[in-house]
């Protein structure tokens, strides 16, 4: 086995505990505040990622993270025993253990008197530039997908609507700095809005290769946080 694969296989070992744990940590603040505490605040920061709210009145809510159990094709079993804001570590021989699956789900709990939509958003501060630094960012090898939650809240079923920070075309890459997550239905009462999170492999193996080429040595990456979720009418 030729050295670089064993770096190789270091760097996969190390990719690993991603990032989220940096960045979904900030996520922690919505699930005591809610998004109605955020709509008073232009913008609020955290661990350098922020949640900017722009809701008319009427609009009350918060946003949580839950691990997820089982993953069945597309069906994603959520466990409502703890928040969690980070991913189990990208583990391919199962080295750690743990009971919980590589994804995350983010639900955006949302009360209205009125009804109405809201428009959802993520977006990232960074470009290309990074991506072959051992000191990365988090928007350069996840992917986020829509999702809808079964009537007893156990089962989020993703849709066809996954986007990600970097697409590959012929192993050239290109970075959009927003992903619109979409707009959405909401009634009079209760609503809730959810999303997976989870690793890229094809994202992870692209950055592993850049770091690989520019740097043979690297055998540990950092992840900083570069995104921020938008949640406006």
């Amino acid at each position: 086995m030729s050295v670089k694969k064993v770096i190789h296989k270091r760097i996969d070992l190390t990719l690993l505990v991603l990032v989220l744990a940096f960045s979904l940590s900030a996520l922690c603040m919505l699930s005591t505040r809610g998004l109605g505490w955020f709509a008073s605040n232009d913008r609020v920061e955290g661990a350098g990622m922020s949640v900017a709210v722009n809701l008319p009145s009427g609009f009350e809510g918060e946003l949580t993270c839950y691990p997820i159990t089982e993953i069945v094709d597309t069906s994603y079993t959520v466990s409502y025993e703890e928040q969690v804001f980070s991913l189990p570590t990208n583990d391919p021989n199962s080295i750690i253990y743990t009971e919980y699956k590589k994804a995350l789900a983010v639900i955006i709990n949302i009360n209205s008197s009125a009804g109405g939509s809201v428009h959802v958003s993520l977006s990232s501060s960074t470009g290309l530039d990074g991506v072959a630094s051992a000191d990365n960012k988090i928007s350069n090898c996840i992917k986020i997908s829509a999702a809808t939650l079964s009537d007893d809240l156990t089962v989020a079923t993703k849709t066809d609507a996954t986007y990600r920070f970097i697409s590959i075309d012929g192993g050239v890459a290109t970075k959009a700095q927003n992903l619109d997550l979409g707009r959405f239905d909401v009634t009079v009462g209760e609503n809730r809005i959810c999303f997976i999170i989870e690793y890229d492999e094809t994202l992870l193996e692209y950055v592993s290769q850049r770091i690989l080429s520019a740097d043979p040595n690297t055998f540990r990456v950092t992840y900083s946080n570069d995104i921020a979720f938008g949640v406006a009418e």
